[in-house]
């Protein structure tokens, strides 16, 4: 018969345990055999097999696969089409923003002045105005009230008759110009006689 306490591979060998009767009255159940074994197993490894290192801390992403670019070497004349293709490019693309900015102007220039035509009741056909000339008119006519409001006259801003409103503005001048005279004159006979 064997005798399993000189065996190289017998039970205490393996567990570590010192007497054979001791570990077979601890360890009774299989399942906590089982455990045993998985964990002096693991202290086995630990101790001698592999060194202990906690896991370190992935910074970067891994590449699986790299695309490798070369340079590529043009010629001269392929640098000098190249050039030549993005200058038109930049030249039509400015050349656009500059149409499309005068476009917008255009649109919102003509806005404007027919919101101001429309304000001081000025006639004119939307399908054949130009409305730089119409922006003169009512600049015109604006200076004619402004005038007016300096001479104290009173104007209805919708009654657009710039020559009645002229024709204004020289009788306040005359007026103000008699009565500036008629003063004077009261002025100077009431200096002959102080004198």
């Amino acid at each position: 018969m064997h005798n399993s306490n000189n065996s190289a591979l017998s039970k205490d060998t393996i567990f570590g345990a010192s007497n054979h009767t001791d570990t077979n009255s601890i360890y009774s159940s299989a399942s906590v055999l089982e455990q045993f074994s998985v964990a002096k197993a693991k202290e086995a490894l630990i101790s001698k097999l592999i060194t202990v290192k906690e896991p370190a801390l992935i910074t970067e992403t891994p590449k699986f696969h790299e695309a490798k670019s070369e340079p590529v070497e043009l010629s001269t004349s392929t640098k000098e089409t190249f050039t030549r293709i993005s200058e038109r490019a930049k030249a039509k693309s400015l050349d656009e923003q500059i149409e499309e900015a005068r476009v917008h102007f255009k649109q919102t220039f003509a806005k404007e002045q027919t919101r101001r035509a429309r304000k001081y009741n000025i006639p004119f056909d939307a399908s054949i105005v130009d409305y730089h000339q119409l922006s003169r008119k009512i600049d015109q006519y604006e200076f004619l009230l402004d005038e007016a409001k300096r001479w104290d006259i009173s104007w209805d801003i919708k009654v657009y008759d710039p020559v009645a409103l002229e024709q204004e503005l020289e009788e306040a001048r005359s007026r103000y110009w008699g009565e500036t005279r008629a003063m004077r004159s009261d002025y100077y006979s009431s200096r002959r006689v102080a004198v």
